[in-house]
């Protein structure tokens, strides 16, 4: 009982600072690599959620309007998203603008297929559809195989033209991989 606190007296008020002060920097450590480890890639992954939910909304806003090509470079390129939309009409798809703004683009890649299985899924989930990609998904043969991760994000819509329209947004999330690797 009294054995701490008899100890504790006879070591110092430097040691004690030195004890509390090492007890209190260990704590900071932990927070910070649990932070970084566990939680920095759900936080990243949500944010860029974020960012393709944003952009969608705002394109699709901005259907028939003058501005509508210039609207998605600029999200497209502050983002770093690619964007695609189709205008559908009778089950055929027009492209309507096309942005690459990354190296790691996976729809700019893809197959016709790959688009049309995207698309089901994005209608058969109520008209929005996200999801996780390796690159490897998508590559055909010959491409040289990586290691990223994207998220690809597809909405279907009806614009205020009374047309309906396919979007697909696609953001790389490779970054974080390297940052939240421990060896």
């Amino acid at each position: 009982k009294n054995f701490c606190l008899n100890k504790c007296k006879g070591m110092g008020i430097r040691w004690n600072l030195f004890a509390f002060l090492a007890l209190f920097v260990a704590f900071i450590l932990a927070v910070v690599w649990i932070f970084q480890v566990l939680l920095l890639g759900r936080f990243y992954e949500s944010a860029k959620m974020k960012e393709l939910k944003l952009t969608a909304s705002v394109i699709e806003s901005n259907i028939g309007k003058s501005d509508l090509q210039h609207t998605a470079y600029t999200l497209s390129g502050d983002y770093t998203i690619c964007v695609i939309l189709y205008q559908i009409t009778d089950g055929r798809a027009k492209e309507i603008i096309s942005c690459d703004a990354s190296s790691g683009c996976m729809i700019h890649h893809m197959s016709p297929r790959s688009f049309s299985q995207l698309y089901s899924d994005a209608l058969a989930h109520g008209g929005e559809y996200a999801k996780n990609y390796s690159l490897d998904a998508f590559l055909t043969k010959g491409e040289i195989k990586g290691d990223s991760l994207n998220t690809i994000f597809i909405k279907n819509f009806k614009g205020t033209d009374g047309k309906n329209y396919a979007l697909f947004l696609d953001s790389e999330l490779a970054p974080v991989s390297a940052i939240v690797k421990t060896y």
